[in-house]
């Protein structure tokens, strides 16, 4: 069956006005109170705070205007944490600097300004004298701002420890332990981040507080390093409370990688050298953020030029000879898993992709911490500033050996990583492929059990929650054990389960992505006789390497390796279509994944929770490259990359804005014809968002994203009308009873599981009939800070976004792409 490339719909769907049907909500969930006391409670605790804080500012020798104040809510409850980020005709009434739970207790860290501290005790006041007006569910009314007010139970000055949002555990022991933090500061839409900054360290200029100049400007918060003990920070903690909105834990980066011996000589090297096919100097590169490459590897010289390794300080070499994890990465990078049949045959192998490597490691750990987000930025922009012109894919398959403790919340490095994907500071779109993390030392842990300790307590590692990258875990298909030396031993997963190191995102709670969004090929453990799980050459994977003794081959596994490899997919494809952004380049590898059935086994159900935690392992599956690259006449995959404006303001005040409705070009007489016949469809939407990583809660209205989309498909039953009206309440006319808003696809995976993250994907096998009636697609926005925090000036940013849709059968002989072709005018090509 002859290959084609994929149908591009250039065609730009229908915008609509778009306001999303409502149904009733639940009530927010508050402790009783008595509300007088309560009220009574609050405002004697406002007013010790108050007191408290003129008597550390007269201390301090610092006149206090402003007062920062720890709101501590009930265990079990949450915070009306809305309600405690407030602006009125632009000014700020109160601002919420940061949120965490401890035990159970959310504690929220609130700034008020000068003269605004009577407004805030309002709210208690009206709590306790005033009611609402009597509704349906209150007949009586019932107290204003109970929301909020009940779900407080103290309010404080707060101490060093209230700007904490990392791990308790990593709080310093002690107040003279010394330790890197990272400090997140906040800056409005009116300063100038850099006098922000400068201004932030000049306040501890005096002190024994060492800062680091490297510094990640988001939209509401500059983030940077800074070296010292509590007791030093306590010394200036007064004159910071103006800016000052969190304190974490800086991050660090491991040296440590698995190191296997070499099994193949040099001669296997020259000879497969001999036979490479190179693609064009312009050709997209996958551009390795590591330790560096030894250039000179025979398989890898013809493939980056001198000016295309880099180190990220100027006075580093090009390459850490005490480290070789980045030439590992680069043989992957360009032969994928297939390097062994490649040295044993005598075939010519066309390249498809270059290679670019910056230095951004050192194995000294004599060296200041750094703020990862910016050595990622800067070490990438090295590589665009050599070759302006070339496309990319970044691959960084490190990660900070934190265990996953940020459990999917937004750091410093993953945020850093989603602005420069999106092109926030300049407008330029950027793929990045991170690895999933490594459980590590599973040879010795004697409490590692597989596949549960991987499933249930070791969760993703830093930045592999990035919202905009390609997030790769691991799988396994190696399972025969050949060497003598591990007579007995039995592979320790079983063909095509989850790879024994690979980190899964099932410990995260429900509002973080799905993680990973694909797996790749990681290699396996072997179990020997006695429960000892040991490494093993048969199980992992050759590739390119370099040390002293001329060594060229070595054997390398775990998420490291399936990112590289998954790198050089996206690579091929973005050589395939230099068309396609790399939101879509990502979203095809996506579309193009499947489970295999060992997945489906080592995670079984179909339930909801069995089909959210089988995602939270694997994905959505093992990209098919020969899928992700070309459609046949069976499998067609149409792609559109569009554009919508989500918001609008009206008077002043956000509102949704529109709805995209494409209407595809269905093969509908094709699909009539085939009566019973099964057919699925699927459907891919990606695209980038902004961040805005403050921790201050992403419920409501301090998402970290800037926006949402989601997609619907016209049901086999529902008429065009019928089906703009299920959207969107701006189609509904006057007098007519409410329509139904369900969704009557019976999708496999349904929108409450994928709708978190930026890439969605899901499926529907019916009969081909049923199918023939349903050539629309509809893609509308859901909230964001774009919308919810109207003062950054977002409100009507234009979004993009990218939209695959495949129709596949499994009858042979059934041509979808003629018909298709022809309604898009593809009259003729060449096909692959």
């Amino acid at each position: 069956m002859p290959n084609h490339r994929h149908v591009i719909v250039q065609q730009p769907g229908d915008r609509r006005n778009y306001t999303r049907p409502t149904g009733g909500g639940d009530e927010f969930r508050k402790p009783r109170r008595h509300r007088h006391k309560h009220a009574e409670k609050l405002k004697a605790d406002v007013q010790d705070a108050r007191q408290e804080a003129e008597a550390r500012a007269q201390e301090a020798g610092h006149v206090i205007r402003d007062i920062c104040l720890e709101v501590i809510g009930e265990e079990g409850f949450p915070l009306k944490v809305e309600s405690l980020d407030a602006r009125r005709r632009d000014q700020v009434q109160v601002e919420l600097r940061c949120l965490k739970i401890i035990g159970g207790v959310p504690r929220a860290t609130i700034y008020v300004p000068e003269g605004k501290l009577k407004n805030f005790v309002r709210k208690f006041e009206r709590y306790e004298q005033e009611n609402t007006r009597p509704s349906e569910r209150h007949p009586e009314g019932r107290p204003k701002n109970e929301d909020l007010v009940a779900g407080i139970s103290a309010i404080r000055f707060p101490v060093l420890h209230s700007f904490w949002t990392d791990d308790e555990k990593l709080y310093p022991a002690s107040e003279t332990e010394r330790i890197w933090w990272e400090v997140w500061v906040r800056v409005g839409p009116e300063d100038d981040p850099d006098e922000a900054f400068a201004a932030f360290s000049s306040t501890i200029a005096d002190s024994e507080i060492r800062v680091s100049e490297q510094v990640i400007r988001f939209p509401e918060r500059l983030v940077f390093l800074a070296f010292g003990s509590p007791r030093q920070w306590i010394q200036v903690f007064i004159p910071l409370l103006d800016r000052l909105a969190e304190l974490r834990r800086a991050k660090e980066i491991p040296t440590e990688f698995l190191r296997l011996a070499p099994s193949e000589q040099r001669q296997f090297v020259d000879d497969l050298a001999s036979r490479l096919a190179l693609p064009p100097e312009d050709a997209p590169a996958v551009c390795l953020l590591d330790y560096g490459v030894h250039v000179e590897h025979p398989l890898l010289r013809p493939l980056i030029a001198d000016s295309d390794a880099q180190a990220l300080d100027p006075d580093w070499a090009v390459v850490d000879h005490a480290e070789t994890h980045g030439t590992e990465m680069a043989g992957l990078a360009v032969f994928g898993d297939g390097l062994p049949a490649l040295l044993a045959n005598n075939e010519a192998f066309q390249v498809m992709n270059r290679l670019e490597s910056v230095r951004i490691f050192h194995t000294s750990q004599h060296h200041d911490p750094k703020v990862w987000g910016f050595v990622t930025q800067e070490g990438l922009a090295k590589a665009e500033i050599a070759a302006p012109e070339r496309r990319r894919v970044a691959c960084l398959a490190a990660t900070s050996p934190d265990n996953g403790r940020d459990l999917g919340r937004p750091t410093s490095w993953s945020a850093a990583i989603d602005q420069h994907a999106v092109g926030y500071l300049d407008g330029q779109r950027r793929l990045y492929v991170l690895a999933a993390g490594n459980v590590l030392d599973i040879q010795v842990d004697q409490d590692y059990v597989y596949p549960d300790t991987n499933i249930q307590s070791r969760g993703i590692e830093d930045p592999g929650q990035s919202w905009n990258a390609l997030t790769v875990g691991a799988f396994t298909d190696r399972v025969q054990i050949r060497s003598p030396d591990f007579a007995g031993y039995q592979p320790l997963a079983p063909r095509d389960g989850l790879c024994p190191t690979s980190r899964t995102s099932v410990p995260w709670d429900g509002e973080w992505p799905l993680k990973p969004d694909i797996v790749m090929e990681g290699g396996n453990y072997a179990r020997a006789p006695g429960n000892q799980v040991d490494g093993c050459d048969d199980l992992a994977l050759l590739t390119t390497f370099h040390d002293s003794t001329g060594r060229l081959l070595n054997w390398v596994g775990d998420t490291s390796a399936a990112t590289a490899q998954a790198a050089r997919l996206a690579a091929i494809l973005m050589a395939d279509y230099p068309e396609l952004w790399p939101e879509t380049i990502r979203g095809l590898l996506v579309h193009s994944a499947e489970w295999k059935d060992e997945m489906l086994q080592q995670v079984t159900g179909d339930r909801r929770a069995d089909c959210r935690k089988r995602l939270r392992c694997f994905g959505y599956g093992v990209p098919n490259l020969q899928r992700a690259r070309y459609t046949v006449e069976n499998c067609v995959s149409l792609v559109h990359q569009g554009t919508i404006q989500p918001f609008k303001l009206v008077k002043g005040q956000p509102r949704t804005n529109q709805f995209v409705l494409h209407s595809l070009p269905w093969p509908v007489e094709v699909l009539e014809a085939l009566h019973e016949q099964e057919v699925t469809v699927r459907i891919t939407l990606s695209y980038f968002i902004e961040p805005n990583p403050a921790c201050r809660g992403w419920e409501t209205k301090f998402r970290y994203q800037s926006y949402g989309l989601r997609f619907f498909l016209r049901g086999p039953d529902e008429s065009e009308r019928a089906f703009r009206r299920r959207i969107s309440t701006q189609e509904w006319e006057e007098g007519q009873a409410r329509p139904s808003t369900s969704d009557p696809i019976k999708w496999q995976l349904n929108s409450r599981l994928w709708k978190r993250g930026s890439v969605h994907s899901d499926w529907w096998t019916t009969t081909a009939a049923e199918l023939a009636r349903c050539g629309q697609v509809a893609v509308y926005p859901v909230t964001g800070w774009w919308y919810e925090r109207k003062h950054l000036g977002r409100v009507e940013s234009e979004a993009r976004y990218s939209l695959i849709i495949t129709i596949s059968t499994d009858a042979a002989e059934v041509d979808l792409y003629t018909p298709i072709a022809q309604s898009v005018g593809l009259v003729t090509e060449i096909e692959t």
